[in-house]
């Protein structure tokens, strides 16, 4: 029971912590070019198992991808 409630309250830190340079970043992604804040890259996984995992986006909307 004390690791479960020391897990969760550092991951409550980290969270109030980071939580506002993650909305500066969003921020400035969105008034610097159009489109969606996050990006959702597809990866895989333990047992070859496909995810979505969460980004913020880097590049330019309609940019190819190889």
């Amino acid at each position: 029971m004390g690791k479960f409630m020391v897990d969760k309250i550092g991951a409550s830190v980290a969270f109030a912590v980071l939580a506002i340079p993650m909305v500066a970043v969003a921020i400035v992604i969105r008034l610097s070019s159009p489109g969606p804040v996050i990006h959702w890259s597809r990866r895989f996984g333990v047992n070859n198992v496909l995810f979505y995992m969460p980004k913020f986006r880097t590049m330019r909307v309609g940019t190819p991808q190889l």
